[in-house]
């Protein structure tokens, strides 16, 4: 395992995650762990196609389940979304792979983000649709980065890819 150290040489357990997608023959597969998200935007719509691995999510999940009631959820929620899983210091608990590829449709975008993204402004705030220029989308996004620039905010890092099937390629960057 790599270890990172900090300005006092100390030794830090560090983790990471993911989240990566394949376009083969009009169809997305994907793969995350941890809560770097994918988004598609289909028209004027936009879902977020993963699901995190955090605190919150395991919650949600043990309140389905009626393994905890809903009051318990409620005083637990609050909590941190601590990462329940991710790439490093004691291995992946849970991760998503595609069960069934996602049938694309011309212009889809595809939003593959760290959580730097959602962490600085709630996503669903982009007024992108699919129909749009990359160039537009990226500029919406790195002016709502910019403004909400704070010292000790994480780093943020995405990738809008573009679906075009009658085009020679299936993926614009």
């Amino acid at each position: 395992m790599y270890f990172l150290k900090d300005d006092a040489n100390r030794r830090l357990k560090a983790g990471t995650t993911i989240a990566s997608v394949m376009v083969h023959d009009g169809k997305l597969d994907w793969f995350s762990v941890g809560d770097s998200r994918i988004y598609l935007f289909r028209g004027q719509e936009m879902v977020q196609v993963t699901r995190d691995h955090n605190y919150k999510e395991t919650l949600i999940d043990l309140l389905e389940n009626g393994d905890i009631t809903y009051e318990q959820f409620e005083g637990e929620r609050a909590k941190h979304p601590a990462l329940t899983s991710f790439l490093g210091m004691g291995g992946i608990k849970r991760y998503e792979i595609s069960r069934t590829p996602l049938q694309l449709c011309d212009n889809d975008m595809l939003l593959i983000t760290s959580d730097g993204l959602y962490n600085t402004f709630p996503p669903e705030e982009l007024s992108a649709e699919s129909g749009s220029e990359i160039s537009a989308v990226m500029e919406q996004i790195i002016s709502r980065i910019i403004s909400a620039q704070a010292q000790g905010r994480d780093n943020t890092t995405f990738i809008i890819l573009k679906y075009r099937s009658n085009s020679g390629e299936e993926v614009t960057v």
